[in-house]
């Protein structure tokens, strides 16, 4: 068994590493906001400038 339920039935392989776990979620959470850094960055609890230097690190 490779993968564990997650909020509103999505699914998340365990395997994945911190740095691959971060990229995904800021990956989907942009999405969600159509690309808005601003709402983005609030939902996960982060500025805009931190948001944008882990959108630079991970390339996205």
């Amino acid at each position: 068994m490779n993968e564990i339920p997650a909020n509103q039935g999505e699914i998340f392989p365990v395997n994945m590493n911190l740095g691959e776990t971060e990229k995904m979620l800021i990956r989907k959470v942009v999405d969600k906001h159509g690309g808005n850094i601003s709402r983005a960055a609030k939902e996960l609890g982060l500025t805009r400038a931190s948001l944008y230097r882990r959108i630079e690190k991970y390339g996205l």
